[in-house]
Order: C-alpha cells, then sequence, then structure tokens
C-alpha cells in the first residue's frame, strides 16, 4: 500500500458512503467532509487530502471514520453491506460490541474503523439472504479471524512483538477451537474423558511461510501467523465446503507489506 492507493480508495469509500442517502457527513479525525462539500470536486479532493494528512503514516496505517447519519434501521454491518463492507470486498470485518464500531480490511488491505451515529431508530436486521450458517460456526467469525490476522501482521512489520505474538497465538488457539469442535461434531459429545492424541493441523504447516526476513523474532511470529490462516482456511471448510480460500488474499496483503518493508530498509 501506499500513500496514494489508500487515499484512492479512501475517495471511492467516501463516494459509496454518500450514494447512500442516509449517509450526511464523514469525520476523519479533525477533518469533517459533508454531502454538499462532496457535490464539488475541488472541495472533495482538497479535504480527502487533508484527512489523509491527519491518517496516513506508513503502508500499515488505518483510517478512523465517523460516518453521521439519519437514522437507520438496520445493525451497523448490515448497512455497512450496502456499501460494500461485505465479504465479496473484504478480506475480514466485525463490529466491537463496546463501541459500535466495524473494524474492515478490504481484500487490497486498506483497513478502516468505521463508527456510525447516530442510530435512534429500532434496529432492525436485513432479510437473510442465501447464505446460510452453519450452527456451531457463524460466518462473523470467520470475518474477524481474518481481521485480526491483518491486524497482527501491522503489529509485527511496527516491531510491536509483544501484541503481534499475543494477537498469533489467539489466531492459532481459534484453529485449536475449531478442530475441538469439528471432533465434538464426529464424536457426537463434548465431554471427553480421554483425548485422541490427535495433532493441531496448523502444525502441518510450520516451515512453509515464504515471507521470512532472517530475524529469528520476526520470523517465529510470521511462521504462527502463515500457519494460522492456513490452517483456519482448511477448517472453515470442514464449516462451509463452499468457501473460498483468504489466504491467498493475505498473503498478497502481507507481500505489500514486505514490499514497503523493503523499500524503507534501501532509504535508511
Amino acid at each position: 500500500m501506499t500513500r496514494q492507493s489508500a487515499q484512492a480508495h479512501l475517495l471511492a469509500l467516501a463516494e459509496r458512503l454518500f450514494r447512500l442517502p442516509e449517509c450526511l457527513r464523514l469525520e476523519i479525525r479533525q477533518v469533517t467532509i459533508r454531502r454538499e462539500d462532496w457535490a464539488q470536486p475541488d472541495t472533495r479532493e482538497r479535504l480527502v487530502e487533508e484527512a489523509m494528512d491527519a491518517s496516513w503514516h506508513d503502508a500499515y496505517s488505518d483510517i478512523d471514520m465517523t460516518i453521521r447519519v439519519r437514522e437507520i434501521r438496520q445493525q451497523p454491518l448490515d448497512w455497512l453491506r450496502r456499501a460494500g463492507v461485505d465479504e465479496t470486498h473484504c478480506l475480514g470485518f466485525f463490529a466491537v460490541p463496546e463501541s459500535g464500531a466495524c473494524r474492515v480490511v478490504f481484500r487490497d488491505g486498506h483497513r478502516y474503523d468505521l463508527s456510525i451515529a447516530p442510530q435512534t431508530a429500532p434496529r432492525q436486521p436485513l432479510p437473510v439472504v442465501d447464505n446460510p450458517e452453519h450452527p456451531h460456526w457463524p460466518r462473523a467469525a470467520v470475518n474477524r479471524f481474518w481481521f485480526v490476522q491483518v491486524q497482527a501482521l501491522g503489529k509485527l512489520y511496527r516491531q510491536d512483538y509483544l501484541i503481534a505474538r499475543h494477537l498469533a497465538h489467539m489466531q492459532l488457539n481459534e484453529t485449536l477451537v475449531q478442530q475441538m469442535v469439528l471432533r465434538d461434531l464426529r464424536l457426537g459429545t463434548n465431554h471427553h474423558r480421554y483425548g485422541g492424541k490427535e495433532a493441531a493441523v496448523y502444525q502441518q504447516y510450520a516451515g512453509q511461510n515464504p515471507l521470512g526476513t532472517g530475524e529469528a523474532a520476526f520470523d517465529e511470529i510470521a511462521s504462527q501467523l502463515y500457519c494460522a490462516a492456513q490452517a483456519y482456511d482448511e477448517l472453515t471448510r470442514a464449516f462451509y465446503p463452499d468457501e473460498a480460500a483468504r489466504t491467498p488474499v493475505y498473503l498478497n496483503i502481507w507481500q505489500q507489506y514486505e514490499q514497503h518493508r523493503l523499500e524503507n530498509q534501501r532509504t535508511e
């Protein structure tokens, strides 16, 4: 990712949001973009440039945006689907119950923290689409997993190894939970007096990560994230056989992060 690509992505997302009649204005850090501003190309470009000045630090940056709307009757993520925040365009996303914010990573790697305010009307879910849920592993868990995978990658490349390692362990544990649920479904019980000495699925991917740097601590965490991604994809297909693998999209984002690291290395 570059600042130019991030700015182009922000322009495109804002355009989709302002197509929704409920959207009144966007607040990005200290910059406010109103619907009437968006109708004026010169003003629109200037305000987006100012928003990027306030938000952009490096290729691992996300954008914090508050979306001011008229009354809406959907849950935040349901409403955002109308602007392309869905499985087709995103690698992962989830809502934060405590704040109501929606954390999103698009398939090209651009990340947003989106808050929608106000929501004064009673919330009513959108009609159910033909996208059936597995009763033992919700799709929301899948979307959340992939957002956290990219979040962990950002922490790793910013050399925050404590948080990156914590998130990597959390992701590996999530694959273990998948395995345990599948085992219980297979055996018809959730009580095991004795285990079966099962191997963790993620272990079979150890040593296969193609994106190491040669630094031991970095590569250890990177390997954990790679193993978690591959295992989660494999196990998710046990719940959703038609689910397309998301690891290739994840590795493409990873390659962009690695390219950014190498470019910074050359300029130091």
